[in-house]
């Protein structure tokens, strides 16, 4: 947690122990409270052995099991659904492998009848190439499925007209794509993720692409309320020395946070109360533009508020202090232009945020390092 120190009269505080982490309030869908925000996928293990060390290593509660790739043919024929210990964990079917909505709708109401769940994490995927889902059908089936009582999490692209008519409708949950399944590539849809949790009052899902730690903490850090996770930890080539990186994710998923990263006055102002600070991070407004936000963010915010690389704004605006790229202008150079106000560093490694540091202790003053993701 970030805590402001005391300071003489007309001298800038300075913030302590900034970390970019998550939400200080718990994560709740459909009414349950869950004690993580690391989602994980049962596909593509090797072995069920490691597909049982990694749930456990994880720390995670909530898992996905595709029930079209289940052999529920032979009675006497061990599934996952008999492998894994279901007190300690909560189960999510999902429909995978579902062309249209209608088989979608069938797999959600067979979960149903066999005592699995009434929640349903929904996939319409009718490309075989790409798997992106269709979100026409995608829309179809999660009108029914609400309609006859399902909690219902849509797997979605990342659309934010989509993701509105879908919470408009009752689902519980978005989940939009980072980038496609299975290709790791990481958030590649960032912007529209970003205004997707801007515009969103049920929890956003990060789902497909995240293939590194550092991925699950940029979502959490645009501002998601949790991730999920499948190929990266299943098809490590040995997972289980990765497991406790990936423990480490899941456990500081679930931390209070200290900076909330926004790109308007509005969002800053619904973020400021589960904060202690804030960064306003809009590259793609103009500077007239930039600076009317920040001004509204600054003269109602209760809690700090520092933008992002532009130091003219800061001064425009009377910013509590900036935020800079890892590559960007040196420490001591912008304690220059911004004086004894805050000046910090995001990184993206322990070496890099030790680096920060030094810099920062030799510019003098008050300042921090955000670290929060690592490769």
């Amino acid at each position: 947690m970030g805590r402001w120190s005391a300071g003489p009269e007309g001298r800038a505080r300075k913030l302590l122990g900034v970390q970019t982490l998550t939400h200080t309030d718990p994560l709740v869908v459909a009414g349950v409270e869950l004690r993580s925000r690391l989602f994980i996928g049962t596909g593509k293990y090797p072995t069920e052995e490691s597909m049982v060390a990694a749930l456990e290593a994880s720390g995670c509660e909530l898992v996905t099991v595709a029930l079209r790739r289940l052999d529920l043919d032979d009675p006497k024929k061990k599934t996952i659904l008999d492998v894994i210990d279901w007190k300690r964990y909560r189960i999510l079917p999902n429909t995978a492998g579902c062309r249209t909505a209608d088989e979608a709708i069938r797999i959600a109401r067979l979960a149903r009848s066999m005592g699995l769940s009434d929640w349903v994490k929904l996939e319409v995927i009718p490309d075989p190439r790409y798997l992106f889902p269709d979100p026409e059908e995608t829309l179809k089936a999660a009108r029914v499925l609400v309609d006859e009582g399902f909690q219902v999490l849509p797997y979605i692209n990342a659309d934010p007209v989509l993701a509105r008519k879908l919470e408009e409708i009752g689902t519980v949950t978005v989940m939009p794509l980072g980038s496609p399944i299975g290709s790791g590539q990481g958030i590649q849809t960032m912007e529209q993720i970003r205004i997707i949790i801007e515009e969103a009052r049920v929890p956003v899902v990060v789902d497909a692409g995240i293939g590194v730690p550092s991925d699950a903490a940029l979502a959490m850090e645009l501002g998601a309320d949790a991730v999920l996770v499948n190929t990266a930890i299943a098809l490590a080539s040995d997972p289980q020395p990765e497991l406790p990186d990936r423990r480490r994710v899941a456990t500081e998923l679930a931390r209070p946070v200290a900076m909330a990263i926004v790109s308007s006055a509005e969002a800053g102002l619904r973020a400021a109360p589960r904060a202690t600070i804030l960064q306003l991070r809009a590259p793609g407004l103009h500077t007239v533009d930039l600076e009317r936000e920040a001004s509204a963010l600054v003269g109602s915010s209760t809690v700090p508020v520092v933008i992002s690389s532009r130091c003219d704004v800061v001064l425009a605006c009377g910013a509590a202090g900036v935020n800079l790229p890892e590559r960007d202008i040196s420490t001591r150079d912008a304690r220059t232009l911004v004086g004894e106000r805050l000046v910090g560093r995001s990184v993206h490694s322990l070496e890099s945020a030790k680096a920060a540091e030094a810099e920062g202790a030799r510019a003098g003053a008050a300042g921090y390092a955000a670290i929060g993701l690592f490769e």
